[in-house]
């Protein structure tokens, strides 16, 4: 039975005295985390009820939680005597016996834009520096400034897993997060224009985003049902309860209304780009050359989000495949049952938790562990430490000293 408590007066030299002393002694002082594991629930109820002890983690039932005050301890008590799967609402999560997934492959999944507010970055940027702190788009209508934002966002929170010892088997990406998933793999032979955010004026077929909440297969229903609309398609495959359409915004118009009359829940997106239909065919040579892309090899497994296999191992099909994600749909469902089917059973997503959320309906009872790293309402490195701390009660590849690490002054990272 261990307890390991995380502190706010970490040794001077942060992560570098960590990783010379990976033995060094955990202190209890002023603790924003504690991870509780045993062999059995009595000895793990016990480890809960009666504090804090510096011993390093063992155990083949974990706790873990933030902020462990006698409050929350009681909590996470109730929850362990319990007995059932608990993943992070309070601030709490715990794996019983059974419930513990298989480890298999890590994935790093990279969002696209979405309605979401941006997560909030400028913590893990001051913490982990090196990639540019992400931009801040004002204009939900300006597609490539949000564009840059998810992609920075989601290079900045790559590097930080990576420093944190959180190793990607695969990527995959969603829209413009294949983009960055490239990026950060070396698929592209050069990023300058890509990342440059003078590189604005790039224009767009006015299509208007229709995300639904019913699957690809209804929808497809309802549209051949419904006249006048023609030039409707289904731009995303997300879930098996959620799709997007895309199209003239006079046929997307009657589509919401045929929607609507079959009680379907439906939301138009801000941004219009006609990305992922057959409308943007006439712009993807002006567009590559726009911005810059030529796809090569990657240096990592990369999963495209539209043939929902790796990328090929040969230059001009890497090339012929970036051309396709212009005007293919995305097929992220796809995707997420292929790499399962491949191995991966981890899938970190490097934003707010609309992928997460996605692989958790993909999945369903599959075995699988889906963690979002970041939240638009918390700070961004409360967002790692949660994410390392679900992690860890997975029985995932954490280094117990590395979540101290989070709670270092990043004057000192």
């Amino acid at each position: 039975m261990t307890t390991l408590f995380g502190r706010t007066d970490p040794p001077a030299d942060g992560l570098q005295a960590l990783a010379d002393s990976p033995e060094a002694p955990i202190s209890a002082h002023a603790p924003t985390f504690s991870l509780h594991a045993a062999e059995d629930i009595d000895a793990l109820l016990q480890s809960v009820l009666f504090g804090p002890r510096t011993e390093l983690p063992a155990g083949s039932l974990r706790v873990a939680l933030v902020d462990p005050s006698p409050e929350r301890l009681q909590v996470a008590a109730r929850i362990v005597a319990r007995g059932l799967p608990h993943n992070g609402p309070r601030g709490i999560w715990f794996a019983p016996s059974g419930h513990v997934t298989p480890t298999g492959k890590c994935a790093f999944l990279f969002p696209g834009v979405d309605n979401r507010p941006p997560p909030r970055l400028d913590e893990v940027a001051d913490r982990f520096p090196g990639p540019r702190r992400p931009l801040r788009a004002t204009d939900p209508r300006d597609v490539l400034a949000n564009a840059r934002q998810v992609m920075e966002g989601g290079i900045l929170l790559d590097h930080a897993m990576r420093r944190l010892g959180v190793k990607p088997d695969g990527l995959l990406g969603l829209s413009c997060g294949e983009w960055a998933a490239l990026t950060v793999a070396g698929g592209f032979v050069d990023t300058a224009l890509l990342l440059d955010r003078d590189n604005v004026a790039l224009t767009f077929p006015d299509m208007v985003y229709l995300a639904a909440g019913i699957g690809v297969g209804e929808v497809r229903h309802i549209l051949a049902s419904v006249a006048q609309t023609d030039g409707v398609v289904v731009s995303h495959e997300n879930s098996p309860s959620q799709c997007v359409t895309c199209g003239p915004s006079e046929e997307i118009a009657h589509l919401r209304e045929a929607l609507a009359g079959h009680g379907v829940f439906v939301r138009e997106l801000p941004f219009r780009s006609g990305f992922h239909t057959p409308d943007y065919a006439p712009r993807v040579e002006s567009t590559l050359a726009f911005l810059g892309l030529e796809a090569k090899v990657p240096d990592e497994e990369v999963w495209s989000c539209v043939t929902a296999s790796p990328f090929p191992t040969d230059a001009s099909m890497c090339r012929s495949l970036l051309r396709r994600h212009f005007v293919e749909p995305v097929a992220f469902a796809r995707g997420v049952h292929a790499m399962h089917d491949a191995g991966y059973r981890t899938f970190v997503e490097l934003g707010s938790g609309s992928l997460t959320q996605m692989v958790t309906e993909t999945l369903a009872s599959m075995p699988h562990v889906a963690v979002p790293v970041a939240h638009h309402a918390r700070p961004g490195d409360d967002g790692l430490l949660r994410a390392m701390l679900a992690l860890w009660v997975a029985h995932r590849a954490v280094d117990p000293h590395a979540l101290t690490t989070i709670a270092v002054s990043p004057t000192h990272s």
